[in-house]
């Protein structure tokens, strides 16, 4: 069944995809990839701390006490969750408007190249920044925000003008994303005044909260209503990983251990036009008429994961938004972020194809 859906994946990829302008924002944050070095084995060489809960040990065995983590830096690359979908959205052939925290006098020059890409930049703020502790199963994300709450609604409105030229910009796009609501405090502004905003038809809008857990409950009930509530004026698509997934649905008092089940539960709960999960090791999806899953390409010991999510979140934009089936839609998605976190760069369409056809292959 696998090989057919990725079958069906690429010959409606390859039929279907065309060039799409996307809006997309609102975050930006410089990412510092570390490792955490558990012993040298020579004066060069370094064997990582390979896991979390590695980690964690270390860190109980020196409560009361005291001790030392040397981090080793991998890799510093833009961050955030909106300038790495865009990244990804862009490496696919599309065009991209960017509205969100690269610099606020000028563009930090990590994003020079990305800003270069796209179509406009609008600059609110400074960027956040992450340092990415890496393990293989998992990384914790140590971040410093305090600049990104000059992202507001008030402030995009300011540089672009008026609403009206706002609203001229959302008639084009085939898709708007909305990303890391969680670091950016002003969020909810700049929902709303999308709400305010004219335009001539249900663009797809794409919204990813990420990792809302440190946000109060009330935070997140008023966010979920703001999201309900723009389904009226666009088509929603609420993506979650699987550990946010159980969170809202705790929130929501739904009580269901099954993935594909969930997303169905939480996609009629709140009246929106699609609910996307994604597990390491699969995704699943429920729109108003199906749900659907897809298994990905897992990899045990992956060269970057953080962005891995962004990436999925790209692959299965691109599939809605081209047409394809929600199935072929969770392929693409798991296909994107498969190739990522194995070549630790966003495929660009080729690239893609030749992933896909590697994975009929091999049969991964």
């Amino acid at each position: 069944m696998r090989n057919r859906d990725l079958t069906i994946t690429l010959e409606e990829l390859e039929a279907k995809f065309r060039e799409q302008t996307i809006i997309a924002g609102f975050d930006g944050f410089i990412d510092e990839i570390i490792h955490v070095v558990d012993r040298y084995l020579d004066k060069v060489t370094f064997k990582r701390i390979e896991t979390i809960a590695d980690f964690g040990a270390k860190i109980n065995q020196a409560a009361g006490l005291s001790t030392n983590f040397e981090y080793k830096t991998i890799q510093k690359k833009l961050g955030g969750n909106g300038p790495i979908l865009a990244n990804a959205l862009l490496a696919q052939g599309n065009k991209l408007h960017y509205i969100g925290a690269l610099g606020k006098i000028i563009i930090d020059p990590l994003f020079a190249e990305f800003a270069g890409r796209c179509e406009s930049v609008v600059s609110i703020a400074d960027p956040g920044y992450t340092e990415a502790l890496e393990f293989s199963d998992g990384k914790l994300m140590m971040g410093r925000v305090d600049c990104l709450d000059e992202m507001n609604w008030e402030n995009i409105v300011k540089r672009y003008g008026d609403k009206k030229e706002i609203s001229k910009l959302f008639n084009i796009a085939n898709l708007l994303c909305c990303t890391n609501w969680t670091n950016l405090y002003r969020m909810n502004s700049i929902l709303e005044g999308m709400n305010e905003i004219e335009v001539q038809r249900k663009i797809p809008l794409f919204i990813d909260l990420a990792d809302p857990r440190k946000r109060t409950d009330d935070d997140i009930y008023e966010v979920l209503d703001i999201i309900s509530m723009l389904e009226k004026k666009y088509e929603v698509i609420l993506g979650l990983n699987e550990k946010e997934s159980s969170h809202l649905a705790e929130l929501l008092s739904i009580n269901c251990t099954d993935t594909e089940k969930r997303s169905a539960l939480l996609r009629e709960k709140m009246d929106i036009s699609c609910v996307v999960i994604h597990p390491v090791k699969y995704a699943v999806a429920s729109t108003r008429t199906e749900t659907a899953s897809a298994e990905g390409p897992y990899c045990e010991q992956p060269k970057l994961s953080t962005g891995a999510g962004d990436n999925f979140n790209a692959g299965f934009c691109c599939g809605l938004i081209n047409g394809m089936s929600l199935t072929s839609s969770l392929s693409l998605g798991t296909s994107t972020s498969g190739f990522y976190v194995r070549e630790m760069h966003s495929p660009d369409m080729n690239e893609l194809q030749g992933f896909i056809r590697h994975r009929l292959t091999n049969n991964y």
